[in-house]
């Protein structure tokens, strides 16, 4: 498998609990988390088709609705910002760049109800309350 483009690509991410622990009892003590059969890191073109194949019957996640990995990412950088996480930071997290419109353009998806926060927001700093 070939190395990542950039060093971005070797990161660090937090994650909180009840994920942590149940990330930390699939990985053991060191290593990637997702190995292959030879357990070695995994590739990122195969990484998908395990994880679908994990929500099939007889499987760790069946029964559960499938999300997609890409759909997580989403939800996560969602999520992120809906928690007034920066978006620098979240890029960072994910691997891109500083200033990346990929956070923006294929990965955020912002509700209504946050354009009102996001004004209430800006109110009480103008206002100063």
């Amino acid at each position: 498998m070939k190395e990542p483009k950039n060093d971005r690509r070797y990161r660090s991410v937090p994650v909180s609990q009840p994920f942590s622990d149940a990330l930390w009892a699939c990985r053991g003590a060191t290593g990637p988390l997702c190995v292959g059969r030879q357990g070695r890191r995994m590739s990122p073109n195969y990484l998908p088709k395990r994880w679908k194949r994990l929500f099939a019957e007889g499987h760790a996640l069946h029964g559960l609705p499938f999300v997609g990995i890409n759909r997580m990412r989403a939800t996560y950088s969602t999520l992120m910002q809906r928690a007034g996480v920066d978006h620098t930071v979240i890029n960072a997290m994910q691997g891109r760049s500083r200033d990346s419109r990929v956070l923006y353009t294929n990965y955020l998806n912002p509700y209504e109800g946050t354009f009102g926060e996001s004004a209430d927001a800006m109110g009480r700093v103008v206002n100063g309350s």
